[in-house]
């Protein structure tokens, strides 16, 4: 999507707002955001709230704020001159005690044509920890509404969630164009939210009717992505390799798992998993609390990270290496 950025251009100071339903999350999703494209940064953090330095331009940020699950808005900090506020304008003070109106009525004064519109400035000034800054992305609200469990065609109960769906894939550090695989497909979340963002999607599914619900789903949004009925623990024997990995596994409680048992399925799936997977790339999967196993050998643990659900679940997300 873009490269790494030469020496020569000036650091940038960016403001992201984290989401507050998982902070740490958030977190690990910029920084794997950052990675996933190269970009080197230095980060500070305060409470929801994150400053990082960085020689991306104001285009490059943007874009991966796109394609983010858990971000809320971005904006870059400016010279407190407001030469590059453009009429209307909006103020928004976000962290710190600066009045308001005092900012605005600055702001008005350095303008030839100033004017105010709270509800579509061309301007958004965001006052974060007396820093003056610039709104460069903000979230749409209900972006992933039409792509919710319950709007498909083909249903399932344990479903992921586009956002979460989104998640794991930002996780696993795929690029656009790049091959995302998830061989667990199940009704197609993984695969519709790498599609959506350009990734080249492709998975797989021990159940026949999965196979048939993503087909289904994939269509119905108008997506690409190459689907086919395959053992989760023979991967090697259907695919060459992969840059990447992410999938919500089955729970085992009523579904077919393809192995003796459920502790047999994970851990002969990240045997399988290693031999296509390309090195260095990565591997990020879900699986409930309940569920132990061992991750095998030349696998490195990179991130790990909790979703409560409810009382008797709580989803756990591992970001793993191939070394």
């Amino acid at each position: 999507m873009f490269k790494c950025v030469k020496s020569l251009i000036r650091i940038m100071d960016y403001v992201f707002q984290l989401s507050g339903e998982d902070l740490k999350l958030s977190k690990l999703e910029l920084k794997a955001l950052f990675e996933a494209y190269g970009l080197k940064f230095a980060a500070k953090q305060k409470k929801n709230i994150i400053f990082i330095k960085t020689k991306a331009t104001e285009k490059q940020i943007c874009q991966l704020c796109k394609r983010s699950a858990l971000l809320k808005w971005c904006s870059l900090v400016m010279k407190p001159d407001f030469s590059w506020v453009k009429p209307p304008f909006a103020v928004r003070i976000e962290q710190g005690k600066r009045n308001i109106k005092e900012i605005a009525s600055k702001i008005w004064k350095k303008l030839k044509n100033p004017s105010v519109d709270l509800e579509n400035p061309k301007t958004t000034v965001y006052v974060v920890n007396n820093l003056f800054t610039k709104l460069i992305w903000k979230k749409e609200k209900g972006r992933f509404v039409k792509r919710e469990p319950i709007k498909k065609p083909a249903f399932h109960p344990t479903s992921l969630k586009p956002k979460w769906a989104r998640l794991v894939i930002n996780l696993s550090r795929c690029k656009e164009k790049e091959v995302l695989l998830d061989p667990f497909c199940g009704t197609g979340s993984v695969l519709i939210e790498a599609a959506v963002i350009g990734c080249k999607a492709i998975g797989s599914d021990l159940d026949k009717e999965m196979v048939t619900g993503t087909k289904k789903n994939l269509a119905y949004y108008k997506l690409k992505a190459k689907v086919k009925q395959a053992n989760a623990l023979e991967l090697e024997k259907h695919y060459k390799s992969v840059d990447a990995i992410a999938t919500d596994p089955p729970y085992g409680r009523s579904s077919h798992i393809g192995a003796k048992n459920i502790k047999e399925l994970y851990e002969g799936f990240l045997k399988s998993a290693h031999k296509i997977l390309k090195k260095g790339k990565y591997c990020v999967l879900f699986y409930p609390h309940y569920i132990k196993f061992k991750i095998p050998k030349r696998w490195k643990l990179i991130d790990k990270a909790s979703i409560y659900v409810h009382g008797g679940l709580t989803r756990k997300i591992i970001v793993l290496k191939k070394i």
